[in-house]
């Protein structure tokens, strides 16, 4: 509840917000209002911060230092770098509580095309133009994605369409008709964040099948506890070979 946009940030108002972090070794439960982390096989999903040291105290009070959470020095990952930062450990019992992914909404949006490419990606995230393709305006949420991976997909990935931000070549699409085998880069990011990609592939709209290119979101295969989503469109594109350009951002 420290965190952006919840009820106790205002105890970080003085403090600098460094990124959001991944802390390897734990497991997430709902205590009903507020989450709590314990020793376990997970990940969980937080946000680091430079906190003055004088306003240490009044954080240890709210959230019960030493009675209901426990203190600790653990090693985090941030932007792809590992550090170290304090948490709050869960000391009660969390048999009887519900566990979850992380306490705001994450998924893994896998790409399997140009967004491959971070720099490309971030244009959907930050606001931009790729290599003078049209404007994308930002999402509410500009922060960069928690974790990136690499991972395979269980379609085979063609091409099809003509856009005009490649040269009228042909952009990538999955054939979800039958099993296959391609590779992709997967970004942990908010739901929130998801969707406005979602809307950014589809010209700015939702997924609509009078309109647009990437109508259907397909899930995949669950990782790490949070739930891995794509999109493409389920009817098959006619087949148009993609620009050089195209291929070189592949």
């Amino acid at each position: 509840t420290l965190m952006s946009g919840e009820a106790n940030h205002r105890y970080l108002e003085n403090s600098v917000f460094l990124g959001k972090t991944l802390l390897e070794g734990y497991d997430m439960y709902n205590v009903g209002w507020y989450p709590a982390i314990v020793a376990g096989d997970g990940i969980a999903i937080g946000e680091l911060y430079r906190v003055p040291i004088e306003e240490i105290p009044s954080i240890d009070r709210l959230e019960g230092e030493g009675t209901l959470y426990a203190k600790k020095c653990e090693r985090i990952t941030i932007n792809g770098e590992t550090t170290f930062a304090h948490v709050y450990v869960y000391i009660g019992d969390v048999s009887s509580l519900k566990r979850i992914s992380s306490w705001k909404e994450y998924v893994w949006y896998v790409s399997y095309g140009s967004n491959m490419s971070p720099d490309r990606f971030m244009c959907y995230i930050r606001g931009g133009s790729y290599h003078g393709s049209r404007y994308h305006p930002p999402c509410e949420d500009t922060t960069p994605p928690v974790a990136v991976r690499a991972i395979e997909i269980p379609y085979d990935m063609y091409f099809g369409n003509s856009s005009g931000s490649w040269q009228n070549g042909g952009v990538s699409f999955l054939d979800v008709t039958k099993k296959g085998k391609s590779l992709g880069v997967a970004y942990l990011i908010t739901s929130e964040q998801f969707e406005h990609v979602v809307f950014q592939e589809n010209a700015g709209r939702p997924q609509n099948r009078d309109y647009g290119w990437y109508e259907d979101t397909i899930d995949l295969e669950a990782m790490d506890g949070f739930e891995v989503k794509t999109i493409t469109n389920r009817n098959l594109r006619e087949y148009n070979e993609p620009c050089r350009d195209y291929w070189i951002v592949l």
